[in-house]
């Protein structure tokens, strides 16, 4: 993720963190080792991203959101097929965790922002520009090359 650990500059406005969640989900699932729940389950993905989470508050965001990619085909893959078609499906023990993302994601009151036919980071660049025009500093918590440009 492009965050420094620095405390987010204060503006009159606030700070916002937007999340690539899905990207932050892989991140911690891949970065934090093996963990498992008394039942088995496993849970490092869930431990990282709740982690990720907590400390993003103590660095000062005043609004945390998290974006999500459609569950739909994007318009990317109406354009040109094999867009993303070679990519791996995501492992099951990566899947197990999802859903108990979401509900932490919920019981933290982050809203998680979902739009038909798009990506992740189209909702990024969205909203950190009509948050910037706001006059929120903005951070956008993402791998995503994409995102380079903003």
């Amino acid at each position: 993720m492009a965050q420094t650990g620095k405390p987010a500059e204060k503006t009159a406005a606030g700070t916002m963190y937007l999340l690539d969640t899905h990207g932050l989900i892989y991140q911690m699932f891949y970065g934090v080792g093996p963990m498992t729940a008394p039942d088995g389950r496993p849970t490092n993905a869930v431990f990282g991203v709740t982690r990720t989470l907590i400390r993003f508050y103590e660095q000062g965001a005043d609004y945390l959101l998290a974006a999500m990619d459609s569950a739909e085909p994007t318009f990317r893959e109406a354009i040109d097929p094999n867009y993303k078609a070679h990519r791996p499906p995501p492992p099951p023990d990566l899947l197990l965790q999802e859903p108990i993302i979401y509900q932490i994601l919920e019981a933290m009151h982050i809203p998680q922002l979902r739009y038909p036919g798009y990506e992740a980071d189209d909702i990024l660049a969205t909203v950190a520009t009509q948050a910037q025009e706001r006059g929120l500093h903005v951070f956008l918590c993402t791998a995503d090359k994409d995102c380079r440009q903003l």
